[in-house]
């Protein structure tokens, strides 16, 4: 069983915190390049999405820690495959940048990334939305989120520009409102530790 300590589960709130700003670089820099923006802008979003998918890796322990008995081993196995996942996708991104890979093996890497992290993801909207040691709209919010990815896949196959940029939109709060959710109760559950641990002594 994957378990970690309050100290590091206030980490786990601040890499939260983290990967929030990270995808919010990421995001704005994706909207400049379809908008015509440099090529740079592309290589950022790259950087930024591999940094995003680097610093959720305490944030998805955290889950499994706080989850603990009310799931099994195999919800072990999920996070250790989503993990596993997240450096590939981040590992290929790095190689994308540095020209290493091109566009199209990055989309390879990104989807065998992706593919235990989206298992994951289910499995813990789902777990997290009926646990009762974590609070439930941390499950709702990420099952809204895998929702609206869904959709976004849809509507991108149908050629409106309107109604992709809306579900974006939608991902993308989602998404943030997730990730703060997610950074409050963790913070929340580290500060014990910060606390009892008072000023330092000379």
């Amino acid at each position: 069983m994957v378990m970690i300590d309050e100290r590091t589960m206030r980490l786990a709130g601040l890499s939260a915190i983290g990967a929030l700003a990270a995808l919010m670089i990421s995001g704005a820099a994706v909207l400049v390049f379809f908008n015509g923006g440099d090529v740079i802008y592309g290589t950022i979003n790259d950087v930024f999405v591999a940094i995003t998918l680097v610093l959720l890796v305490l944030p998805v322990l955290a889950i499994r820690s706080i989850i603990g008995d009310e799931a099994g081993q195999w919800f072990d196995a999920l996070t250790w495959a989503a993990l596993a996942g997240f450096a590939v996708a981040s590992v290929g991104q790095i190689l994308l940048v540095v020209r290493a890979i091109d566009l199209q093996t990055s989309f390879v890497t990104g989807g065998v990334g992706i593919l235990p992290s989206v298992v994951w993801a289910i499995a813990a909207s789902i777990l997290a939305s009926r646990s009762s040691r974590i609070p439930h709209r941390i499950g709702w919010l990420l099952g809204a989120m895998l929702i609206l990815s869904l959709v976004e896949s849809i509507v991108a196959s149908l050629d409106s520009n309107a109604a992709t940029l809306g579900v974006s939109v939608a991902l993308l709060l989602s998404m943030v409102a997730w990730l703060l959710s997610l950074a409050a109760e963790l913070l929340k559950r580290g500060r014990t530790v910060v606390a009892s641990a008072g000023p330092a002594r000379a």
